[in-house]
């Protein structure tokens, strides 16, 4: 994901990585020369993480975001978070709040479309924590509920420590 956003966005573009657990998608854009990075986690082992690293992290969660971050990003990251959240909607609203006037929005989630072509785990995604199960066109219609526009979307494997391939899809909105 880092790469490709790398050849998307400015690296000057303020991000805020929602989500961000113990940074690593943050670490993958910092090494790219991205430099205005904000991580929002509630996990207080990947906030202490987060500082050890470096940053400045914020305590929050896609429902529960800090206030004084409104307004305040060019590109706000939502990696692997959606297919775990209740209200869809609601937080997709949240997301978009934190964006400066024509920010985009990164939403990365597995892709429920190719589910069956991945020989993981049997049923790894309908475990308890997967609640929602998106493919590029359903994050499309996600973006358009909240007034976001699709500029690009696609798919992508990545390879999980076993070296089994990860199913993602993903779209950059605006």
């Amino acid at each position: 994901a880092a790469s490709w956003l790398a050849s998307r966005v400015s690296a000057t573009a303020s991000i805020a990585d929602v989500g961000c657990g113990n940074g690593g998608l943050l670490d993958a854009l910092s090494a790219r020369g991205f430099a205005k990075l904000t991580g929002i986690e509630l996990a207080p082992g990947c906030l202490a993480n987060l500082r050890e690293k470096g940053y400045d992290p914020h305590s929050g969660s896609i429902r529960r975001l800090p206030v004084d971050l409104s307004g305040s990003f060019d590109v706000v990251l939502l990696s692997h978070v959606m297919e775990h959240v209740v209200d869809l909607k609601e937080s997709s609203t949240s997301a978009r709040s934190l964006l400066r006037p024509g920010g985009l929005v990164y939403i990365e989630t597995p892709d429920a479309s190719r589910y069956a072509d991945r020989h993981l785990v049997p049923f790894y995604f309908f475990d308890p924590e997967h609640i929602n199960h998106f493919d590029v066109n359903s994050l499309t219609n996600l973006c358009h509920s909240v007034g976001l526009s699709v500029v690009d979307s696609g798919r992508r494997d990545f390879a999980l420590p076993n070296g089994q391939l990860y199913p993602a899809t993903f779209v950059l909105a605006r």
